[in-house]
């Protein structure tokens, strides 16, 4: 298992440490791809916005149903 830390920067400052080990699980694992990828945290207080959902830079939205 491979151990991934990451600095929580807000402007220049640094405001926290995340460390995470890998191959724990699978919702580790996409958390540290995710955190990786240079992610921009969104505040939200809507309890549905999950995986997979959207975000136009205004608004949320979820996955487009299945095409039958």
């Amino acid at each position: 298992m491979s151990r991934f830390k990451f600095a929580i920067v807000v402007g220049n400052d640094v405001a926290g440490t995340v460390a995470l080990e890998q191959g724990i699980n699978d919702t580790l694992d996409a958390i540290i791809a995710a955190y990786q990828s240079d992610p921009k945290i969104i505040p939200t207080s809507d309890e549905n916005i999950q995986f997979g959902w959207t975000y136009d830079g205004t608004n949320f939205f979820p996955p487009l149903p299945p095409k039958a």
